[in-house]
């Protein structure tokens, strides 16, 4: 690829969307979940990632991945088919929406929320045993207990979700000069009480969260300060 000569990359329409109707039978079971488990195969690979500097060739892509060349075009095809991909020749590249979703170059990188669903993808299994009981077989935030890293990554997922909505939340939410006290219930990371604090000086915030999901919250909050110290906010 030269400056005089592009690459032209052709989207694809996406042959993995359901279609909400039980006249397509297994088509709407089997594809979605065929399609979900190679976007997070990607985000696992670092796939995406590696894209965002721009296209490579399938062996050049194989190399940054630690990954067999045939499984690397095997699941890039894939990816290309369901419309997160481009190709041309032998080169693939991220689409716009994929580069502004799952890269560090973009607009937010909900990478983590692709390691969380990796991690959570076996809750999913016990839906039928739930439903019978009535009752979930083990809480979320139990698990978490029992899976340290599941608080770690659930806590970079809504990172990334704070980081996308944040500002929306910000402008929605009326902050008087009487208020003075902000209570954030599952605050997690504290990206938002963080916000309305630098927003809105004369506020306090209190962020009350499961110790699982507190991981990042004190890292947050200093970087939140020194930030300040410094003259660069969010």
């Amino acid at each position: 690829m030269t400056a005089n000569n592009p690459l032209r990359f052709v989207p694809k329409p996406d042959i993995c969307q359901g279609h909400g109707s039980a006249e397509l039978a297994m088509l709407d079971v089997y594809m979605p979940m065929m399609k979900s488990s190679a976007i997070v195969a990607a985000g696992r690979l670092g796939l995406f990632e590696a894209l965002s500097g721009g296209a490579l060739s399938a062996s050049k892509l194989a190399g940054k991945l630690d990954a067999s060349l045939q499984g690397t075009v095997a699941l890039a095809d894939f990816l290309v088919a369901a419309g997160y991909l481009q190709k041309q020749g032998d080169s693939f590249a991220n689409t716009g929406s994929t580069q502004r979703w799952f890269t560090r170059a973009g607009q937010v990188d909900y990478t983590p929320g692709l390691l969380w669903t990796h991690e959570a993808w076996t809750m999913m299994g016990g839906l039928a045993e739930c439903v019978r009981s009535g009752r979930p077989q083990q809480l979320l935030w139990d698990a978490m207990v029992d899976r340290p890293q599941l608080g770690q990554l659930f806590s970079s997922y809504m990172g990334a979700f704070a980081s996308d909505l944040g500002p929306d939340l910000l402008a929605q939410v009326p902050v008087s000069p009487d208020h003075r006290r902000l209570l954030d219930l599952g605050g997690s990371h504290g990206l938002h009480s963080i916000r309305f604090c630098q927003r809105y000086p004369h506020l306090n915030a209190v962020i009350v969260d499961m110790p699982s999901a507190l991981t990042e919250t004190r890292e947050e909050i200093e970087r939140a300060i020194d930030d300040y110290r410094n003259n660069r906010f969010l």
